[in-house]
């Protein structure tokens, strides 16, 4: 009669492994999802950063164009 309890505990282990095995795949599959949604916003950074250089230098090249008033009263 202890054989009952040993096959339940087999029963629950066998249970909790399933579980354990849907709950790695799910945290796989989302990791995945994670690493390429980091992956797309390192992207854009990259892409808004060489934007901000580009404005940085035609600011640079309008403002060194700008007439200078050194004769300027106050």
């Amino acid at each position: 009669m202890e054989e009952q309890p040993f096959n339940s505990q087999l029963i629950s282990t066998d249970a909790d492994i399933e579980q354990l095995v849907k709950l790695y795949k799910k945290v796989c599959t989302e990791n995945a999802q994670l690493k390429k949604q980091l992956a797309d916003v390192l992207e854009k950074n990259a892409q808004l950063t060489d934007k901000i250089g580009t404005a940085i230098d035609h600011l640079e090249k309008l403002l060194s164009s700008l007439p200078t008033n050194k004769n300027k009263t106050v």
